[in-house]
């Protein structure tokens, strides 16, 4: 059995795309809290600065991690 990894960071720079921002605040302070969400099309994300929870879609042939 694989051991859980905790939720990866919304480090769009990293992978060569603008960085995800919260779409209430603005903020780029945000984190990637499950790889799904009430759907499988949707990311869970949440916004340390402003502290709102919120959905993505995913992206086609995008890996969870």
């Amino acid at each position: 059995m694989a051991a859980m990894e905790p939720p990866a960071e919304a480090s769009g720079e990293a992978a060569g795309r603008q960085p995800l921002t919260c779409p209430w605040c603005g903020s780029t302070e945000v984190e990637r809290t499950s790889a799904f969400g009430p759907s499988l099309m949707l990311e869970q994300y949440f916004c340390r600065a402003c502290g709102s929870p919120f959905g993505r879609l995913r992206r086609r042939n995008q890996g969870e991690g």
